[in-house]
């Protein structure tokens, strides 16, 4: 990727719109010293020199947030960018500068500006000494980073709104509140005073000497330990979806009551519950975060009132990909799906499988403020999966998605994004403002080329091209051309689909749960596989894969009569439920006859409502239908649920019956007549 290729839209944001008028008004000032003389030359002067200090200062009021930070190169990146910009507010040219003044502007920008967030304490000690590395300066010692850049779980931990009761355990529901404050927040915003005037201490205090680094560590600890008891009781209300068991008159009589105590009171009594002992050794294991008191500053003003817009200025990174499930974790993972789905500020990312950059996303939209900026780099299935749809909708309806460019390349490492992973991914930038136009590009390799394809959408285009997934174009070498011709299409096609007369099934034998029903041997009829299926051909033995024979009497007996599993009584579409992105084809399907059982690497359609079972045949072995498939596919999964979304055009027929029987003769006629002077023969006769 290039570097830099959109910091300018997500790192920089709150800047922009702050430069034009201060650089407005700077220009007036500097032609007013040009032309005026003595004392009010000098107030010109002075007025001069506080605009530039105004446009500094705008700059390190930038708060940029890497959730997942990892070793923190994509906040190196974003230290470099905002210092380069801090030099040039001093009027320097960042290319030109001594290397002490480019170290001074990073260590400025670190310190006010950076936060960071990772679940691997390690990886939080690699990324302080990846900025310390990048800021070193001579005679000056490694500045203080614990307070921005932090151990924790992003995505577990609890909002202040939410803590003036328990979670109903059995619903796994927070409890409805009012819309009051609680006595929960009445108690923190007596505190919050303290707390953030201590933080504007710390970040007053300069890093030149060890003595002041020894300072803010000693401002640190007070700022912690003045939010340690509501740390800890947000540590109690989360631990109750880890097994932790809390009376509900225990959490309010023995714990938010006793928030007004003093400290001794906090010691002897609240801390020697067993419930409350139990909360803080889950919570140490399980890293919870809670964002508002881990930075408060970024949330409250220093009155203790909540800010009208609070947040931070960018959201940046590169998440982690992985599945939530036992399977893919290789460890027990029902109390963390269980706290996820619980979630209001997760609920976007729900549906489907759990992955962990879905929730990612919907955090990092929670924690921008308005008129904020957010980038990540994620897989491709962000734009069409349906598993993300929700996400996506949230994502079209709430923010103003800007710009989204495409990594389809996978199979060549040197091509593809990550060298190691073979996997699609995209980058996309939003801000949290008013609908736009996006502009997605979708590139052949790894890097990010202007010559590469360019569509221009609204939310309004993707909702007519794709309704009910949402889906954004993301194929190689779409072009414009072919987007506005797949809406066009859509519109012509209104509201139906394919799946609405004839709907996608899964194969009815699942290679992996029935396998106890599946012999090597011949004992019953063969499991088609994919490979079983061409298009418009069926293939009795295929080259590819190790037959497997289905025990047919024992495989029906385990289930129901009005199942999915006697679908072999009838003559049946079927489909390739895998093949690859770039595959020759993507929709390859041919007739399966009664008698025949499909396996789960094949998809299949059974008696259509009101069409033709050849003429969904023809349409899904079409071109055109081809084409559209691949404009929104983003894995190499061929979904039911991507076919049921094919449009369909209705016909209705106006000529009579009678008349259109005399014409398909006569088409047939004409067929066979082609034939004979081609001297070719109709496979159809005889």
């Amino acid at each position: 990727l290039e570097n830099g290729a959109h910091s300018t839209p997500f790192t920089h944001s709150k800047q922009r719109g702050a430069r034009k008028e201060i650089q407005r008004a700077k220009q007036e000032l500097e032609e007013k010293v040009r032309q005026s003389r003595g004392y009010n030359r000098e107030v010109y002067q002075k007025q001069l020199h506080e605009i530039g200090n105004r446009l500094i200062d705008e700059i390190l009021s930038i708060k940029v947030l890497d959730p997942a930070m990892g070793s923190g190169h994509f906040l190196v990146e974003a230290t470099d960018f905002l210092a380069r910009e801090l030099i040039r507010a001093l009027g320097e040219s960042p290319d030109e500068v001594e290397e002490d003044e480019s170290r001074w502007a990073r260590r400025e920008v670190v310190e006010r500006c950076i936060f960071g967030v990772d679940l691997n304490p390690l990886a939080v000690e690699l990324a302080k000494l990846s900025l310390w590395l990048y800021t070193v300066a001579k005679d000056r010692p490694l500045f203080f980073l614990n307070h921005h850049l932090r151990t924790g779980n992003s995505l577990i931990g609890a909002w202040m709104k939410d803590l003036g009761a328990l979670p109903v355990l059995k619903k796994r529901k927070k409890v409805e509140t009012s819309g009051q404050i609680s006595f929960f927040e009445s108690e923190l915003k007596k505190k919050l005073p303290v707390v953030i005037g201590q933080v504007v201490k710390l970040l007053r205090t300069p890093s030149d000497k060890v003595e002041q680094i020894r300072e803010k560590e000693r401002i640190y600890d007070k700022i912690r330990e003045v939010l340690r008891p509501f740390k800890e009781v947000a540590n109690v209300w989360v631990s109750v979806y880890f097994g932790n068991e809390v009376n509900p008159g225990d959490y309010e009589q023995k714990l938010l009551m006793k928030l007004s105590d003093s400290p001794a009171v906090w010691e002897n009594e609240v801390r020697s519950q067993p419930w409350f002992a139990k909360a803080q050794e889950i919570a140490s294991d399980k890293h919870f975060f809670h964002w508002e008191l881990e930075f408060p500053e970024i949330f409250y003003r220093e009155t203790g009132q909540r800010k009208e817009n609070p947040g931070f200025d960018a959201v940046i990174g590169n998440p982690p990909y992985d599945v939530i499930s036992e399977k893919e974790q290789q460890r027990a993972v029902v109390e963390e799906k269980s706290f996820f789905v619980s979630s209001d500020v997760l609920a976007p990312a729900l549906g489907g499988k759990l992955n962990l950059y879905q929730l990612f996303v919907a955090l990092a939209i929670e924690l921008l403020r308005s008129r904020g900026w957010h980038g990540f780099i994620v897989p491709m299935t962000l734009l069409g999966s349906n598993q993300a749809r929700l996400l996506r909708a949230s994502i079209l309806e709430n923010t103003a998605l800007k710009f989204v460019e495409v990594f389809p390349q996978k199979d060549n490492p040197n091509e593809r994004v990550f060298f190691d992973a073979k996997l699609s991914t995209c980058i996309y930038i939003l801000t949290k403002s008013l609908t736009n136009d996006i502009v997605v590009r979708i590139h052949p390799g790894r890097s990010i080329l202007s010559s590469s394809p360019k569509i221009t959408l609204t939310v309004s285009d993707i909702e007519v091209f794709n309704p009910e997934s949402l889906t954004i174009p993301c194929y190689p070498s779409m072009t414009a051309k072919d987007f506005r011709l797949a809406v066009k299409l859509a519109r012509r096609c209104g509201s139906a689909r394919l799946g609405y007369f004839a709907p996608s099934q899964q194969g009815e034998v699942n290679l992996t749960a029935h396998a106890g029903f599946l012999s090597d041997e011949p004992v019953g009829p063969i499991v088609l596989r994919r490979a079983h299926i061409d298009r418009y051909a069926f293939n009795e033995e295929p080259r590819q894969g190790t037959p497997k024979y289905l025990k047919v009497e024992e495989f029906l007996a385990s289930c129901g009569t009005d199942t999915k599993r006697f679908h072999h009584h009838y003559r049946r579409l079927g489909y390739q439920r895998g093949a690859a992105i770039d595959n020759w084809r993507r929709i390859i399907a041919c007739v399966v006859e009664e008698g025949y059982f499909c396996s789960d690497t094949i998809n299949y359609i059974v008696n259509p409502c009101g069409l033709d079972l050849f003429t969904v045949l023809a349409l899904l072995n079409s071109s055109l239908w081809e084409w559209r498939f691949k404009l929104t596919s983003t894995t190499n999964h061929v979904n039911s649920y991507e076919i049921d979304l094919m449009p369909l055009r209705r016909i209705a027929y106006t000529t009579p019956k009678e008349e259109r029987a005399r014409l398909v003769e006569e088409g047939k006629r004409l067929y066979s007549e082609a034939l004979e002077r081609l001297g070719l023969k109709d496979e159809n006769d005889g």
